[in-house]
């Protein structure tokens, strides 16, 4: 009997024991899904991440061979910024609060990295994130990228966020959302600051970047250097900066400024057919090859690459004008008509577009 009774209370002071775990066993449990959260900020599910530091050290190599008279040193500046990176996820380990994350993490970019952000002239000191880190100024563009750098090594869950010609950066680990605005020293203004202070009309809204499109701001900033020394190659990387981010215009307004000021349109067109050729992820270009060609009176390639260009930007009514009027110059009516009624339709004031479609049969 008394065995009976030993072995029942040892079985109830079991059963209790594991009773009184079971609380914690669920707050470590919620403490990890937290850490999950911070550290992929989509609710802690496995996802293809696309590395924006992988990307930038491939960026940073191909601009160092084409300039080699910049004399960056890249290598050691990258390392120090994946070594800060590292040792800022070393602080945050288990870390879950948001707010102490993102004082750590503006810590080590104003204070331990000393970055002095100011709206200024982009040159390569204050635009690259290599340069920034050594150089310590930035304009806002590459203050956003150093960040991102460092905030995906640190597995913080960092965005850029753009509205007209501004770029901030955005925490969003799933539960919680915070911008910090690096001209003043990671500051955390709401959206509606940003669109009272920047948006001019009801159709400026916030646009939250993807690391694919933060790395097309990257070959922007660095093919901006290398436009009037070496305009080929320049071209060549806005493009890959609109493969990335096919809605950057700037990107776009760029190749057309080198295009404009080309005085050897042959050669230009030989070199981009060539690139376009070894790159076929470069659809970017088919729009600059379909206006060489039109230069150049060739208007059968040039409705080609309106065709092709239109299949990336088919409401571009630039695009739908230039194929219109190539299958004019074709004597290709029916053709020319369809694109032309279609221009006409997105900008009944273009007189142009109503001449050329007078002169279809």
């Amino acid at each position: 009997m008394i065995k009976l009774i030993v072995c029942v209370c040892i079985v109830a002071l079991s059963i209790g024991c594991r009773k009184s775990q079971q609380p914690i066993e669920a707050s470590s449990q919620s403490h990890q899904n937290e850490l999950e959260l911070r550290m992929t900020g989509s609710n802690g599910k496995d996802a293809a991440t696309f590395l924006l530091s992988s990307e930038f050290r491939k960026i940073s190599l191909e601009i160092d061979a084409l300039d080699s008279v910049s004399k960056r040193n890249f290598h050691k500046n990258y390392v120090s910024i994946d070594s800060t990176g590292t040792a800022l996820s070393s602080r945050l380990f288990m870390e879950s609060d948001p707010e102490k994350i993102i004082g750590k993490l503006n810590d080590c970019f104003f204070k331990q990295m000393n970055i002095v952000v100011k709206i200024e002239r982009e040159t390569f000191e204050n635009s690259l994130p290599d340069r920034i880190y050594e150089f310590k100024t930035a304009t806002v563009p590459g203050a956003c990228l150093l960040m991102l750098l460092v905030g995906e090594k640190a597995d913080i869950p960092l965005s850029i966020v753009s509205i007209k010609s501004h770029y901030f950066i955005r925490f969003d680990n799933g539960n919680v959302k915070r911008n910090i605005e690096l001209l003043t020293g990671g500051t955390a203004y709401p959206d509606s600051w940003y669109l009272s202070n920047y948006a001019k009309n009801s159709s400026d809204t916030l646009r939250i970047l993807s690391a694919r499109e933060a790395s097309g701001m990257l070959y922007y900033m660095t093919s901006l250097f290398l436009r009037d020394a070496n305009p080929n190659s320049a071209i060549t990387g806005f493009a890959k900066a609109l493969e990335k981010y096919p809605s950057f215009t700037d990107a776009q307004n760029q190749i057309d400024v080198i295009i404009d000021k080309n005085n050897d349109v042959p050669k230009l067109l030989e070199y981009l057919v060539a690139t376009r050729f070894e790159n076929a992820s470069l659809g970017a270009l088919d729009r600059s090859l379909a206006l060489l060609n039109f230069r150049t009176g060739n208007f059968k390639s040039a409705a080609d690459y309106y065709e092709r260009a239109l299949n990336r930007q088919p409401d571009d009514v630039a695009l739908i004008k230039g194929a219109g009027i190539s299958y004019l110059n074709l004597h290709d009516y029916d053709t020319a008509k369809r694109y032309l009624i279609k221009a006409n339709l997105a900008v009944p004031s273009d007189t142009q577009v109503v001449n050329w479609l007078a002169k279809c049969p």
